[in-house]
């Protein structure tokens, strides 16, 4: 296979620099590794694994995967979890290691698995799967360590452009075992603040304990912080995820924020139709949450019914319309209360709420604190030189 075969289609709406990218950056591995299929996966608030982007990948075997075969892509979550990560043994000749190779490689052999930061959402790890066709002659020798490091600085260079920048942030997801250990993301969970550290433990705790999903608090599972801040998470059980343990695994996921949503587009998901169509609903709340808009407004902004456009954006983002625009207006209220000019009746009607009582009550049932107390927290950060936060 040539360099030339991965430049795309004229029928490829190339002027977009975002799937530019993505195959200029196949085109780079194809040189290094003499591969014939790239494909990135990310993690996402709903748990589990998402195929993003590809370059070949058959339909049928991304569904399968978005249905099951995430739950044992062993090879993935090990390059999560380790950094990088290759099948045992690597060897084009050998039929489908189930248990090694992804579920992804059928007709294929993965190369090199690559954890990468934010290929959708800041503190939201994936993974760059390097494959070859099982009858290619390359045999390119690798050097998993510094291979991996070559593919996430491609991966920076030509996949997350200016306008996809993303910040650096710890780890936002996290799975426990059946026992309650926490099996992925430890390192960062320590890391938080340990009040909504001890409070994540025991929510999974309680998961554990039932059946039923817990219940939420004031409409969405949140979690406080030792100043009182509440900050927002979505619980996803599985029964059985091979991948990451024996038996039941739970993941855990810190909402994004305003900004990881509002860098949203539909290219970041060009391997999934449905979900880079419902990327478009959420530019539109983006744009227009401080009007509130309504189901039906959103839904036909992406010419969906509002059952059918309720249930799959739940399923696909973790978290529903309702709670995402009320997200939106806490965060941006959170950025306006930074800015000492700003009164609380213009940052109440800037964000959609009725008036300065009406804004005071909300905001304290999303962020845990009343606006006031809000903005002296982040004055006293930024007194002693410290980011703000949330």
């Amino acid at each position: 296979m040539t360099i030339a075969s991965f430049a795309p289609a004229a029928t490829l709406p190339l002027q977009n620099p975002a799937i530019a990218g993505f195959r200029h950056f196949c085109a780079d591995l194809q040189v290094r590794f003499g591969c014939d299929e790239v494909v990135v996966l990310s993690t996402l608030p709903r748990g589990g694994l998402q195929v993003c982007r590809r370059l070949h990948l058959h339909e049928g075997l991304i569904r399968r995967y978005h249905a099951d075969n995430h739950a044992v892509d062993k090879l993935a979550w090990n390059a999560i979890k380790n950094g990088v990560s290759t099948p045992d043994p690597v060897d084009p000749k050998a039929s489908h290691h189930k248990d090694t190779d992804s579920p992804l490689s059928y007709g294929w052999v993965t190369v090199l698995a690559v954890r990468v930061d934010a290929p959708v959402f800041a503190g939201y790890p994936g993974v760059v799967l390097i494959m070859r066709r099982k009858q290619s002659k390359a045999r390119t020798p690798i050097n998993a360590q510094d291979d991996a490091d070559e593919v996430r600085r491609l991966f920076r260079t030509h996949v997350q452009s200016k306008s996809e920048a993303v910040p650096e942030r710890p780890t936002s997801v996290y799975a426990f075992d059946g026992n309650g250990q926490c099996i992925l993301g430890d390192e960062s969970l320590a890391r938080l603040d340990s009040y909504a550290s001890a409070q994540i433990r025991d929510l999974v705790t309680r998961q554990l304990a039932q059946d039923e999903p817990i219940s939420p608090v004031g409409g969405r599972t949140c979690v406080g912080s030792t100043s009182g801040v509440l900050t927002p998470v979505e619980l996803t059980s599985f029964d059985h995820y091979p991948a990451l343990a024996d038996g039941r695994v739970i993941f855990v996921a810190i909402h994004p924020v305003f900004d990881d949503w509002a860098s949203l587009k539909p290219e970041m998901f060009e391997a999934d139709l449905e979900l880079s169509r419902l990327t478009l609903a959420v530019k539109f709340m983006v744009e227009h949450f401080h009007e509130s808009p309504t189901l039906d407004q959103i839904s036909k902004s992406v010419q969906l019914s509002q059952f059918h456009f309720h249930r799959r954006f739940t399923d696909m983002f973790g978290i529903t319309p309702k709670h995402m625009l009320f997200g939106l207006q806490i965060d941006k209220a959170k950025r306006m209360l930074a800015d000492a000019d700003k009164e609380l009746v213009d940052i109440a009607d800037a964000c959609g709420f009725s008036h300065q009582s009406h804004f005071t009550s909300r905001f304290k049932q999303g962020a845990g604190i009343t606006p006031t107390r809000w903005y002296r927290m982040m004055a006293n950060r930024a007194a002693q030189g410290r980011s703000p936060v949330g």
